[in-house]
């Protein structure tokens, strides 16, 4: 749907959306609740509006199943009059098991929202309004941050069912902030719901499953224990709880606000834009943008140091890697390429013919993929295992003046909440970021299909992005025990990630957009092709032991 402005009364107007309209027994959202409403809900509206949203993870299974396997009413004023419900969706994809949703909805009886964050019509009577998802709704959003800094002994922090939680360092100020401060909300969809509070971002997560979030402890970590400042400080949270010894599951993690020109993804293609217009300034973008690898890699070294600090914690205490480790890995991605490999043969219909011919090539060298998997896997690692970002891109990273800061904690979504919470060598986060590079350019190629000399400008940019960002890197990890101590495994370990991250990316484009999905096929098949070279440098500071590193068989299996 459009990012469109529409009142009540215009919505009933407004054709175009097929809004369902649903007869309310009272004002207040649980009165929509009842029994025939409620089956319409789940049955006419939430499947189609699961399918619109970017935080909804299967659309390439087909309209889902809906059902609501919680529903926790929440006042939004004083006298109790407007109010809003959490609802925890039970969400079954066809032939997959269901997933559960964070869905909070508010009524709009008056009021204005975002188009894209309506779900239905509402009546009662002669009134009118909008059924929303109350992230757009202001009250829903303050009423959330004054309950998470009530103090722990006030009765009014306690709803059944949720704790709140909030830090240290939400102090008194940012509190009265947040009463008075304007609320922003960004138009892009992303895998979560971020809302801008004053000095405060406020992230909804989207897609539940119980345990310890990863955004929570590791935001904990960073601020308290490691003191690392190139990421968001952690301010408070709201989790789901049930029955005494019951697991937790996150609904919200409140953040301090970095402010920012931007993310690195967006910062980067304007600057490829640039460089692939011949009336642009190409020089200067490309320092720019040489400027920005190297500081990523620096402090994406500094934040491996921090996560390989010695710690009583041993959800953070690094560890040696184990060869049953290792097993477990070899397996996993083996597995995850069949899988993917399979996937190709039956997205054929859905692929372009260009990604077609892509896809046809690299099931043609199934077994090369395999071998040069197996060629890659270490037969031991002489570094530790340390908590990582877990899904480093581009994206992930905030330009602020000449620095970038981190965000985004919690792992790569479609993986089990227990394998994000893992450690693992942060050399996954450095090809994550290294695939970032490549699919920026990418993504710009498909502008410019058909001049050849800016491809070859991209390609050479992207390029020295990475030369740039690893050699800093390099130089900034020296003595990190997380960082094997030979350059050769090094490069062997990193280009083995690149696989598996490639490998992931087919899947995702797959399930979200075929008609990307070439850009993950090229990578792939650069590999295997020998095409892509990806390395550190023999010259590299790091490189403390020349006759081993210069050992292209080093502790290889």
């Amino acid at each position: 749907m459009p990012n469109l402005e529409l009142s009540a009364s215009d919505m009933r107007d407004h054709g175009s959306l097929h809004l369902t309209v649903l007869k309310a027994e009272g004002r207040a959202v649980i009165d929509l609740l009842r029994d025939k409403t409620l089956g319409e809900l789940m049955t006419d509206v939430l499947p189609g509006y699961l399918m619109e949203r970017r935080w909804y993870a299967a659309k390439d299974s087909g309209i889902p199943t809906v059902g609501v396997a919680n529903a926790i009413s929440l006042a939004l004023d004083s006298s109790g009059s407007d109010d809003a419900v959490i609802l925890i969706l039970d969400v079954t994809p066809e032939r997959q098991p269901p997933r559960k949703y964070l869905l909070p909805v508010s009524i709009l009886w008056d009021g204005e929202a975002s188009a894209s964050a309506i779900l239905a019509e509402a009546q009662y009577g002669s009134s009118h309004g909008v059924l929303v998802d109350a992230f757009a709704d202001d009250r829903f959003v303050r009423m959330l941050l004054a309950r998470i800094g009530k103090d722990a002994d006030t009765e009014p922090r306690s709803i059944p069912g949720l704790v709140f939680r909030r830090s240290a360092l939400f102090n008194t100020i940012e509190q009265e902030l947040a009463a008075t401060s304007d609320i922003e909300r960004t138009s892009a969809e992303q895998s979560n719901t971020s809302v801008r509070i004053g000095g405060m971002m406020l992230k909804g997560l989207r897609r539940l499953e119980p345990g310890i979030h990863p955004e929570l402890e590791i935001g904990r970590f960073l601020t308290e224990v490691a003191g690392f400042r190139n990421a968001p400080a952690l301010l408070g949270s709201v989790e789901l709880v049930g029955p005494t010894g019951s697991v937790p599951t996150a609904l919200c993690v409140l953040q301090a606000l970095i402010p920012n020109q931007g993310d690195g993804w967006q910062y980067v293609i304007e600057l490829l834009k640039i460089i692939t217009n011949d009336h642009g300034d190409s020089a200067t973008a490309e320092q720019r943008l040489f400027s920005l690898a190297q500081c990523l890699g620096k402090r994406t070294a500094e934040l491996h140091h921090a996560f390989a600090l010695d710690s009583e914690d041993v959800a953070f205490a690094p560890e040696p890697f184990q060869p049953n480790h290792l097993g477990d890995w070899t397996r996993d991605i083996r597995s995850s390429a069949g899988v993917i490999l399979d996937a190709l043969i039956q997205a054929g219909p859905r692929l372009d013919h260009a990604a077609q011919r892509l896809a046809d090539r690299l099931l043609c060298r199934r077994q090369d993929l395999l071998m040069q998997i197996d060629a890659l896997m270490p037969a031991k690692v002489d570094a530790k295992r340390t908590r990582i970002h877990g899904d480093y891109h581009l994206g992930q990273v905030l330009i602020a003046r000449d620095d970038v800061f981190i965000i985004d904690f919690e792992g790569e979504p479609m993986r089990p909440l227990t394998e994000r919470r893992g450690k693992h060598l942060p050399l996954r986060d450095v090809a994550g970021m290294l695939r970032s590079f490549q699919y920026a350019a990418a993504s710009v190629m498909r502008g410019v299909p058909a001049d050849e000399d800016a491809v070859v400008r991209l390609q050479a940019c992207a390029g020295r992005m990475s030369t740039g960002f690893l050699e800093t890197y390099a130089k900034a990890i020296r003595g990190c025990p997380s960082f094997p101590a030979g350059l050769a495994q090094a490069t062997d370990l990193l280009r083995l990630f690149v696989i598996e991250k490639a490998l992931y990316e087919i899947g995702y484009e797959l399930a979200n957009r075929p008609d990307w999905a070439g850009i993950p096929l090229a990578g792939v098949l650069a590999i295997v092709d020998g095409a892509d070279t990806v390395s550190f440098s023999a010259r590299s500071p790091n490189n403390t032991n020349p006759g081993h590193d210069n050992d292209q068989n080093a502790n290889r299996g």
